[in-house]
C-alpha cells in the first residue's frame, strides 16, 4: 500500500477489525448498542422539541439551559483534549507492533484515532449533555437548528483538536525533560480545576471565555454571522488535522514504543523462591512494574482524586462512591486480560507441570492487589481531605462500598480474563489489553455496575441506615464469591486454559 493509497488504507483496517470479531453474539451487541444510542439521542431531541413549549414550568427551562451552555462546552472542550492524552495519544485500531512491516501513514493513524473517539465513554456522555442543553435551549427560543450547526461544528473542532494535542504530547513525553514538563503541567491542571470547582467559578470561567459568542452566533438567525462562525471552526479544524498529522508522524519517529525496556542488557538473576506458586506471582507482580501504561495509569488514578480533594473540600458523600469508580479504573488497565502479563511465555509457562489452580490464583493475587491497593491508597488520601467528619453511616458506606467493589471488580476481571483472552503486550504508551470496541464494553459494564453500588451506598449513608450498607456490601461480596468459584470450574477445564495462553501468546 503506497503513500498515494493512504486515503483508502481506513476502510480495509476497519473491515478487517470487524472481522476479527469472531463472535456473531458480540457482532449483534455492538451494533444494537450504537443503534440504541442514536435512539436514545433521537427520542431525547424529539421529545424535548415537543414537550418543552407546552411544558407550564415555573422556572424558564430553555434559559437556565443556555446559561448552562457555555460551561458545557468548556468542560467538553476539557474531555476532548484530556481523555486522548491520558490513553497516551488515541485509542488505535491494531496495536503499534501489528502495523510495523505496513506502510500505514500518518493521516490514517490520525484518522483512525478520531474515528474511535466516540467509544471513550466520558466523551460520550459530554455528547449526551450538549445534546440535551441544544434540545431545551434551542426549542425554547426557535433557534434550534442555528444552535445545533454551531454545536456540532464546535464538537467536531474540539475533537479533532484534543487528539491533535494529544498526539503532540505524546511526542513530547518521548525524551526525559519532556515527561517532567507535561506532569507539570496535567498538575497544575488539576489544581487549577480543583480551585475553581472548589469556588463555584466554572461558569464565571466559561462566560469570560471565547466560548461564549458560539452561543450567540447559535442564537442568530441565519446569516453572515453564524457563516463566519461556522467557517472559523472549520479552519480551526482544518489547521488542527493538518497539525495531528505531523504530530502522529512526529511520534511515529522517534523511539519506538518499548523504549526504556533494554532486552538486551544484562540481567541480574533473581534468587530462587521456595514454592513454584509464589514464583509465578513474583514474575506476575514484576510484570506489573514494569509495563509503562500500567504504571501510568495507577499513578493518576491515585493521585488526580487525592490532588482534587485536595483543593477542592469534597463532602463524604460524594465519597463514598469513589472507590468504586477507582476499582473499575484499576481493573480497567490490564485486569480485564490479566493473562496478557505473561505474553509470549504464557505458552511456556502454560506447558509446565503446575496445577489447574497455581497460574489463576497468582494472577488473581496480582489483580486484586493492584486493584486494592490502588482502591485503598486513593480512598484514604481524599478522606484525608474530605470536609468535616464523616458520622457512622459515611464511614461504614466508605468501607462497605469499598470492600464490595474491590471483590466484585476482581472476580469479574477474572471471569472475563478466562472467558474472552486477547493478546497485548501492555508495553508501549497506547497499548491497552484488549480491542477497543471491547475495551468500551468493559468501561460501561465495570463503572456502571460499580456507580450503580456507589448511588446506593450514598443513599443508604444519607439515610442513616450503616445496617443496610453491610448487608448490601455482604450480597455483592456473595455473588463475587459465586463468580470466583465459576471461573475457577471454566479454568480447571483444559481446553478453556489451552485457549486462553495460547491467545495471550499468539494471538
Amino acid at each position: 500500500m503506497s503513500r498515494s493509497q493512504a486515503p483508502g488504507q481506513l476502510r480495509p483496517l476497519m473491515r478487517l477489525r470487524w472481522q476479527m470479531v469472531r463472535s456473531p453474539v458480540r457482532k449483534a451487541m455492538v451494533v444494537t448498542g450504537l443503534a440504541i444510542m442514536v435512539l436514545l439521542v433521537t427520542f431525547m431531541v424529539v421529545v424535548t422539541v415537543r414537550a418543552v413549549p407546552s411544558l407550564d414550568l415555573p422556572v424558564d427551562l430553555a434559559t437556565q439551559a443556555l446559561l448552562v451552555y457555555p460551561a458545557a462546552l468548556l468542560l467538553f472542550m476539557v474531555v476532548a483534549v484530556v481523555a486522548p492524552f491520558l490513553a497516551g495519544g488515541a485509542i488505535e485500531l491494531f496495536p503499534p507492533s501489528q502495523l510495523v512491516a505496513y506502510p500505514i501513514s500518518a493521516r490514517t493513524r490520525f484518522a483512525a484515532s478520531l474515528l474511535l473517539m466516540p467509544l471513550n465513554l466520558t466523551w460520550l456522555l459530554q455528547v449526551v449533555l450538549l445534546t440535551f442543553l441544544v434540545a431545551v435551549g434551542g426549542s425554547g427560543t426557535d433557534r434550534l437548528w442555528t444552535l445545533a450547526a454551531v454545536t456540532v461544528a464546535f464538537m467536531l473542532t474540539a475533537t479533532v483538536l484534543g487528539q491533535a494535542l494529544a498526539w503532540a504530547g505524546t511526542a513530547v513525553r518521548q525524551t526525559r525533560t519532556g515527561r517532567w514538563l507535561t506532569n507539570a503541567a496535567a498538575l497544575a491542571l488539576v489544581v487549577l480545576a480543583a480551585v475553581n470547582l472548589n469556588q463555584d467559578t466554572l461558569l464565571d470561567i466559561a462566560n469570560s471565555s471565547p466560548l461564549l459568542p458560539l452561543l450567540g452566533s447559535g442564537l442568530t438567525p441565519a446569516g453572515p454571522r453564524l457563516l463566519v462562525t461556522l467557517a472559523l471552526l472549520a479552519l480551526v479544524a482544518l489547521v488542527a488535522h493538518r497539525a495531528g498529522v505531523l504530530a502522529v508522524g512526529w511520534t511515529l519517529r522517534l523511539a519506538s514504543e518499548t523504549a526504556g525496556h533494554r532486552e538486551g542488557a544484562r540481567q541480574r538473576r533473581r534468587k530462587a523462591r521456595p514454592t513454584v506458586d509464589s514464583a509465578v506471582l513474583i514474575v506476575l507482580l514484576t510484570a506489573v512494574l514494569r509495563s509503562k501504561p500500567i504504571r501510568r495509569g495507577v499513578l493518576l488514578l491515585v493521585v488526580m482524586p487525592v490532588a482534587v480533594a485536595g483543593v477542592a473540600e469534597l463532602e463524604w458523600s460524594e465519597i463514598v462512591a469513589l472507590p468504586g469508580l477507582v476499582a473499575a479504573g484499576a481493573a480497567l488497565l490490564f485486569g480485564v486480560n490479566a493473562f496478557s502479563l505473561l505474553g509470549g511465555g504464557a505458552a511456556w509457562l502454560g506447558s509446565q507441570p503446575l496445577a489447574p489452580s497455581a497460574v489463576l490464583a497468582a494472577t488473581a493475587i496480582t489483580v486484586g492487589s493492584v486493584v486494592g491497593g490502588a482502591t485503598v491508597l486513593t480512598t484514604i488520601g481524599v478522606s484525608f481531605f474530605a470536609a468535616g467528619e464523616a458520622t457512622p453511616a459515611e464511614a461504614v458506606a466508605l468501607v462497605a462500598g469499598a470492600v464490595a467493589s474491590v471483590a466484585w471488580i476482581t472476580a469479574t476481571a477474572m471471569r472475563l480474563s478466562v472467558r474472552s483472552p486477547y493478546q497485548a503486550e501492555l508495553r508501549g504508551n497506547r497499548d491497552a489489553p484488549a480491542p477497543p470496541g471491547a475495551m468500551a464494553g468493559y468501561s460501561l459494564r465495570l463503572a456502571g455496575t460499580v456507580g450503580i453500588l456507589g448511588l446506593v451506598l450514598v443513599a443508604t449513608a444519607q439515610l442513616d441506615r450503616p445496617d443496610a450498607a453491610l448487608a448490601i456490601a455482604a450480597l455483592v461480596v456473595g455473588a463475587a464469591t459465586v463468580r470466583a468459584v465459576l471461573t475457577l470450574r471454566a479454568w480447571a477445564v483444559p481446553e478453556n486454559r489451552t485457549r486462553a495462553m495460547m491467545t495471550v501468546a499468539f494471538g
